[in-house]
């Protein structure tokens, strides 16, 4: 047989063949479905990617939203304790300050009161003050005081009653009764006065 009959034997077979009406009605609509179908599978690999990457990106903010409250909550107890220190070492410090002023006391009274003269007594007390008021002013206590014809400043003085004085302007203080205390800027008792009436 030659090769001319076998190719139209071959062709022949080919054509005993008929392709299916849906193939063959194969358009280009269909094939970019198909392609869809290959993209949507890509898009998938992304997805699924980018969802690996947002519940990682999340677990790890999770993990520093527990560390920074935990370092918030460590900070509070740490704030709680150093002011309770804080305070507990400020009376310890008043007391130290204090105690010497005791012991200037103790040491006074153990003294025989009937050798002693008035006069003795009198500066007993006066260097037992004296020594107070430098305990304090180590802790920034300041004595306030007035004297007739002063400014009367509201706050740092109080006016307990009107008194009229010779010399004295109306409003002015005419009388001082009693010291006031400041503690840094802070007035703890002002000083008690009298201030002249007004005309």
């Amino acid at each position: 047989m030659s090769e001319q009959e076998n190719l139209h034997e071959t062709e022949a077979d080919l054509g005993s063949h008929e392709i299916p009406a849906e193939d063959a009605e194969l358009g280009a609509e269909d094939i970019e479905a198909i392609e869809g179908e290959f993209e949507d599978d890509a898009s998938s690999d992304q997805m699924i990617a980018e969802m690996e990457r947002l519940q990682n990106q999340c677990a790890d903010l999770e993990d520093k939203y527990r560390r920074a409250l935990a370092d918030f909550q460590n900070f509070q107890r740490r704030a709680v304790t150093n002011e309770r220190e804080s305070k507990e070492q400020g009376k310890r410090s008043v007391v130290e300050g204090i105690i010497p002023v005791l012991d200037t006391v103790d040491l006074a009274m153990n003294q025989d009161a009937e050798t002693m003269t008035v006069l003795q007594i009198a500066q007993g007390f006066d260097a037992i003050r004296s020594q107070l008021m430098d305990s304090l002013g180590r802790f920034g206590v300041a004595r306030l005081t007035a004297e007739p014809g002063d400014d009367f400043v509201p706050g740092k003085h109080e006016a307990v009653m009107q008194q009229a004085a010779e010399g004295i302007a109306p409003g002015k203080i005419s009388a001082f009764f009693q010291a006031g205390y400041t503690l840094g800027d802070r007035v703890v008792r002002p000083a008690k006065v009298a201030v002249a009436p007004g005309e």
